[in-house]
Formats: C-alpha cells, structure tokens, sequence
C-alpha cells in the first residue's frame, strides 16, 4: 500500500521546466534514496512532496505525518544539545522518551551536555537527525543526512535508518495482532455475559449497573496495583471510567475461570505487545528475539487459537496458501 502518491507534477522554475508530468509512488515500510547530479531537482522534488513548494500541475498525496530533516542544520548554538532536544520538544509537541538509546546509537550520547557551537559538521547532523526520529511521524526526509559526515559516522546513520525501518514494521505488526486480540476477546465477553461492556462513543468501558461489575473492578483494581507495587493504596487505580484493553479483558476472563489455554495465548500476545511497546516508541533497541522465527509463530499460533475456539473459524483456511503452494509446485515439476 502507497504511503506517498505523485500523480503527473509538473513544475517550472524561472520558466525552466523541472519536472514533467512525474508520477512516483512510495510504499510504506521502505527506505529510499533519491540519486542525481546537482541541480537534477532531488531537493526541490522533497520540498514539493512536503508541500514547501507547490506543483504547476499535478497532486501530491501522504498519509501520514512527516518531518524532515533539511540540508543545513538549524540549532541553537549557544545551547547544549540537551536542550536542545528540550526545546524542539516544546515547539513540535515531543517529550524526551528513549532519546538516551538513540542517542548512544548515534554516537552523540556524551556530547548532549556540551554546547552545539563546539560540535562538529557530522555531530550536529546527527543531533538534528536526533530530533527528527523523536518527532515520531510515520514519513521521515532525509535531505542530505550525511553531508560532511566522517565514514564511520555515515555507517551510525544508516543503522539508525535500518532500525527505524524495522521498527516500524514490527511495531505495525505487533499492534495489528493486539487489536485482533481485543476484538475477539470483547466479542466473547459480550456474547457471554451480555451486558456487561458499554461504549463510551468508541471507547469500551465497563457497565456500573451490571451484577458482578463491582467485583469485577475490586479484581482489576487489585491486580493493577500489585503489578505496580502499591498495594497498599487504598483509591482505586481502575473505575467504571478506565477504558477496557486487552490486559483488562484478561482479567474478566481469569475472573470468569474461563479456559487457561485460552489465557496463555493471551499472555503470549499482552509478553510481545510489551515489547512493541518500548520498540515503537523509542525506548530500546529491536532485540533480535522479537524477530526471530519462534517467537512470531508462537504469535501466530495464538492469534489462530482465539479465532478457532472463541469465533469458530475453520482451522483449514489457515493453511490455504500452503495448499496453493503445492499445487502450483506440483504443477511447475
């Protein structure tokens, strides 16, 4: 699926024409590098696609939110890159999650305390490109991010560009199992104890006038804070206002007794979602476990119980695609 769409641009600069009728297409979760001699139009086709500049003819579409990062870097130079980062923070709306992590892949981690007028050409690229990646947009251009970079420098960057790459895509997937999740487990939970869950427009919540509501919110409530380490808190943490996600479905489902092969593979999606957590937002690196092989069956073979068993699939589709395989392998011999 097309994250950025250039339908027919054409522009003309000074009546030179620089673009003539171009079209492109950018599919999500992919890197790419745009190549030409200066002049041949690679920064002024980023300014029109980022809508600083606009087409004579022709449409540009994105998706999602996009930062940029432009050829020259723009920094407070009498301040240190840490507040720096606190700075760009307050003017683009970012707080400082997980900068420490990208920080050090950067290379730039003992520098932020110093002030950027002692940094060098390479490091004030990377602390720009620092704050770019804490912007945290779905469309991230890179004009010229390693101009004037040392080679070793260069190789920091582009790893952070691979992770931010791969991030994303494990981010993506991670999420999509965990909102199937939910919806399978609310389909059960209202199907079974009818009543139950109401919807605050699109948020669910619990029902204050259902029987076992009450008790069910003591069991959340006290689940939460030991998972928190407050037991002793008396004011409730988890009320009839708290919206219901999937740890919370969980817990209607041990307060139910319902079956425990069924909760295991819920833990199993709530262990990876924790981990798509610190991913997505920054706070740690990709561990080369959540990618390996196992762990992804394992999510896969979760998500196939809970359709299975709560919604009453056919197990056959799910090998499908491994039936066409053969066929077409049998036919190709």
């Amino acid at each position: 699926m097309w994250e950025i769409k250039v339908d027919h641009l054409c522009k003309n600069f000074e009546q030179k024409p620089l673009f003539n009728d171009f079209s492109l297409r950018i599919e999500q979760n992919t890197v790419h590098a745009l190549m030409g001699p200066n002049g041949a139009g690679k920064t002024s086709l980023l300014r029109l696609i980022t809508g600083l500049y606009q087409p004579d003819q022709g449409t540009v579409q994105l998706k999602g939110k996009h930062a940029m990062l432009l050829e020259n870097d723009y920094l407070y130079e009498d301040k240190t890159g840490l507040e720096n980062l606190h700075l760009f923070g307050l003017y683009f709306g970012f707080e400082l999650k997980g900068y420490q992590v990208w920080a050090e892949q950067l290379g730039i981690q003992a520098d932020l305390k110093r002030k950027v007028s002692t940094y060098s050409k390479g490091m004030k690229r990377k602390l720009s490109l620092l704050i770019i990646i804490l912007m945290d947009r779905s469309l991230i251009f890179l004009d010229e991010v390693t101009s004037g970079v040392d080679p070793i420098s260069r190789i920091q960057i582009r790893q952070v560009i691979d992770v931010l790459k791969e991030r994303e895509h494990i981010a993506d997937v991670l999420i999509k199992a965990k909102s199937l999740a939910e919806f399978v487990i609310e389909e059960i939970i209202k199907k079974d104890h009818e009543g139950l869950i109401v919807f605050d427009g699109n948020l669910p919540k619990l029902n204050p006038s259902f029987p076992d509501c009450e008790a069910i919110l003591d069991d959340i409530d006290k689940k939460m804070k030991k998972s928190r380490g407050i037991e002793d808190t008396e004011e409730r943490i988890f009320s009839v206002q708290s919206t219901l996600n999937l740890l919370s479905y969980l817990n209607i489902l041990e307060f139910y007794e319902y079956d425990s092969q069924l909760q295991t593979a819920i833990n199993g999606i709530l262990s990876l979602n924790g981990e798509r957590n610190k991913v997505a937002h920054g706070l740690s690196e990709i561990d080369t476990r959540l990618l390996s092989r196992k762990k992804l069956k394992q999510l896969s073979e979760n998500l196939r119980l809970l359709l299975v068993d709560c919604l009453g699939i056919d197990s056959s589709y799910f090998n499908y695609y491994d039936k066409q395989n053969k066929e077409l392998t049998k036919m190709l011999e």
